[in-house]
């Protein structure tokens, strides 16, 4: 998909130098100032190409980059790019006025602890995730860019480290954290609630359907543009695609904090899982869709799609809904 702009400054260079080896080891391409090269016209062509790029831009959140003037460039050149923009705080960080714009929405995710903030940086990137080193166009834009400063690319004895790393560990590490924390991590909360969507979506069989890490990249840029944008694809639990194209324009997508879908016709709509009070399904006919009601807000399936189906995916917004309520993260 391309490589993974890293906006921060340049007194946060020793914690961005480690996380672009972790990223890189976790398989992602990444595109850092390693050379200083700030200032100047041959720098800001470079910025401007590094942007346009990228598939998306990580922007490290600190006190020194809310006073960079640099990070607010490089934040502004992303949204007029239309890239997708995910904040990392790494330090704790008032947001300046300069930010707000760009950033309003989006939910910031925190570093700290390192683990649990890594994880779901992860999470937030997979969509953007190479493949192969062709993913980002061979010795074409990312050649050139790399030039100044260097753009890195991840080893496969890097690649076979990650694999080979026990994964009960990062289990284990999770559960620890939360019980040092006094709560479920966010972590664990999306583990959990992913296997709330696997269980109740089990008996279906529909095509539209995407369950956590089967949802396809570009279907879920399309429908988080579309009608999700304050989502964050860390948190995506299942993707029901209700379009005839498979664009995915129209649909349902469930996140770990609230429910999100918009119909062919009629604005976009969500709700938290907290502010449900109720939802039920209505069965179709050869005519007419089957159809979710929350809150009294209508989602449509498309036609022919099974009543199962739609029981099963009120049945799955009930079962996090209730788990919300029975558990206190």
């Amino acid at each position: 998909m391309g490589y993974i702009f890293l906006s921060y400054s340049r007194k946060d260079r020793q914690i961005m130098d480690t996380l672009a080896r972790k990223l890189q080891d976790a398989g992602f391409e990444i595109w850092l100032d390693t050379k200083g090269i700030r200032g100047g016209k041959a720098w800001r062509k470079e910025i401007v190409i590094a942007i346009e790029g990228a598939a998306a831009l990580v922007v490290a959140l600190s006190p020194h980059s809310a006073a960079s003037s640099n990070v607010a460039t490089e934040l502004d050149l992303a949204k007029d790019a239309n890239k997708a923009i995910i904040p990392l705080e790494i330090r704790t960080t008032a947001i300046p006025p300069e930010m707000k714009y760009q950033l309003t929405g989006l939910q910031r995710i925190l570093l700290e602890p390192f683990e649990d903030g890594f994880a779901e940086l992860v999470r937030s990137l997979a969509p953007f995730q190479i493949e192969s080193a062709a993913s980002t166009g061979g010795a074409g834009t990312t050649t050139k860019v790399s030039e100044k400063p260097r753009l890195t690319k991840p080893t496969a004895k890097r690649r076979k480290k990650v694999a080979d790393k026990p994964a009960a560990s990062a289990s284990e590490s999770k559960e620890v954290s939360s019980r040092k924390s006094g709560g479920l991590t966010r972590a664990l909360i999306f583990e959990r609630l992913a296997n709330v969507i696997q269980q109740e979506m089990s008996g279906t069989k529909e095509d539209r359907v995407y369950l956590v890490t089967n949802i396809p990249k570009e279907k879920l840029i399309s429908a988080m543009n579309a009608y999700a944008s304050d989502a964050s694809p860390a948190d995506c639990l299942l993707l029901y695609d209700n379009t005839v194209f498979g664009g995915a324009k129209e649909g349902l997508l469930l996140t770990t904090t609230k429910v999100y879908w918009k119909n062919l016709v009629g604005p976009p709509h969500q709700v938290a899982y907290s502010d449900i009070q109720s939802i039920t399904s209505q069965r179709g006919s050869f005519l007419e869709a089957s159809k979710l009601s929350l809150n009294d807000e209508v989602f449509q399936l498309a036609i022919g799609d099974t009543d199962a189906l739609a029981k099963a995916l009120m049945n799955a917004i009930r079962a996090i809904t209730t788990f919300y309520r029975e558990t206190k993260p």
